[in-house]
Formats: structure tokens, C-alpha cells, sequence
């Protein structure tokens, strides 16, 4: 358990709160805190990972989540208890709605990252892998942006594949959806302006040079205040 000692900062309507941690691959020194922070299901999903560099992972995005809801609110990290929604999405237990917080987290190797917002939100971070075909795109992607990426020059498809691929799994998680929703049954384009999700979302999109990408979506007007950092767990 950890106490929040500080004043808490509550966040402001149309603000989106965003921390990133990285996570070494070796036995990190603060394991043993982290998980002192999860509830009892938590541990056990984390604990079913056959690799260690993957409960790790697991452990500090889920450690992140419950810490940045205690700074929001000035409660102790034991407190939070979560339900989920009709294909997954966590949500924060019916007792806690009154603190009208929505998070989402996502990590991948050697990155966790979580957000939250007083409105649905979805996170969604990515190790660019040069392994990876773009082509498989066919399978999963729009028309229209298989068309966008097979006009692009070889050089810039595993970059374009990527923002792509991060920007729809963010949007299945803001909206709750998750994989119910075909990643081909909606789109988006890049044109002379920054690549405009579906409907009412509003995205940012950070490239750490070629390693890793962060992609968020937010359900909010037409402008949301980022307030991000990297995260100290």
C-alpha cells in the first residue's frame, strides 16, 4: 500500500493526464513495491506471464495507474477497485464513479504508460518491430489506408504501419469496444494536417526516434490540455 503524502491534483475538465515509465528488462529493484500496490487479481494475472521481463511490465503499468489515481484524488493506492465494461474495458468500481476518473493503460517491452481524464480516453503504446511485414495490413486496415500505405515510399511504411496500428487500438479503447470492433470497419487518413481520428476523439501522437510510439485518444471537445511526463515509480 502507498499513502498519497501530498496534496492531491485533481484534474480539470478537457485535461488529460498522461505518465510513461520504462521498465528495464533485469529484476527492477522496485518490483517489490509495485506490487505491494495491487490488489490480489491483479497480482495473480500478473503472476501468470511465463516471462519475467513481462510480469515486470504488467506489474509497473498497473503500480502507474493505481499511483496517478491516488494523485488525483489524495487516496491510498489500495483503495481503487475496478469493474469491466461489456467487452473489458476497466472502469473504476461503482463506489468510486463519484470521482468521475477515467484511466486506461497500455505497455509494451521496456515501456508502460497510463492515462487518465474526467472523459473516455485510450492509450495505446508500441515497440516499432522492423520484423513486422507491413503488408499484413490487408488483413486488418481500411481501404483507404492500405491505399495510403502501399503509395508510400518503402522507407516510411513501417513508421506509417505503426501510427496506423497505435492509433486504432487506442480508439477501440477509448471507446470500450475493444476487438468486437473490426480494425478494418473504420479509418483514418493523413493529408496535409495531422491524421484526425473518428468522431468526437482528438489524438496525440509522440515518436521516441525509431524505438517507441505513444498514441492517445480522447473524447472531449475540440481541444485537450496534455499535462505528460515521464513517471517516477
Amino acid at each position: 500500500m502507498t499513502r498519497w503524502t501530498s496534496l492531491p491534483v485533481a484534474l480539470q475538465r478537457d485535461v488529460v493526464r498522461v505518465r510513461w515509465l520504462p521498465v528495464d528488462a533485469e529484476e527492477t529493484p522496485h518490483l517489490t513495491r509495485w506490487r505491494s500496490m495491487l490488489d490480489q487479481d491483479e497480482l495473480d494475472r500478473a503472476d501468470r506471464y511465463h516471462f519475467a521481463v513481462d510480469r515486470n511490465i504488467y506489474t509497473a503499468a498497473h503500480a502507474l495507474a493505481r499511483l496517478m489515481l491516488s494523485e488525483a484524488t489524495g487516496l491510498s493506492t489500495d483503495v481503487w477497485r475496478y469493474t469491466v465494461g461489456q467487452f473489458g474495458k476497466p472502469a473504476l468500481a461503482a463506489d468510486l464513479s463519484k470521482w468521475n476518473l477515467h484511466h486506461n493503460i497500455s505497455h509494451t517491452r521496456g515501456l508502460a504508460a497510463c492515462a487518465i481524464a474526467t472523459h473516455d480516453i485510450g492509450i495505446d503504446v508500441e515497440r516499432s518491430d522492423q520484423t513486422i511485414d507491413p503488408g499484413i495490413a490487408r488483413d486488418y486496415f481500411a481501404p483507404e489506408e492500405i491505399r495510403i500505405l502501399n503509395s508510400a515510399a518503402q522507407s516510411q511504411k513501417h513508421s506509417l504501419f505503426f501510427r496506423f496500428w497505435s492509433l486504432k487500438e487506442a480508439f477501440i479503447k477509448a471507446t470500450g469496444e475493444g476487438l468486437s470492433r473490426p480494425l478494418d470497419s473504420f479509418s483514418f487518413s493523413f493529408d496535409t494536417r495531422p491524421p484526425q481520428p473518428v468522431a468526437a476523439y482528438r489524438y496525440e501522437l509522440t515518436e521516441e526516434g525509431t524505438k517507441y510510439l505513444k498514441t492517445l485518444l480522447s473524447k472531449t471537445g475540440d481541444q485537450f490540455e496534455l499535462s505528460k511526463k515521464q513517471a517516477l515509480l
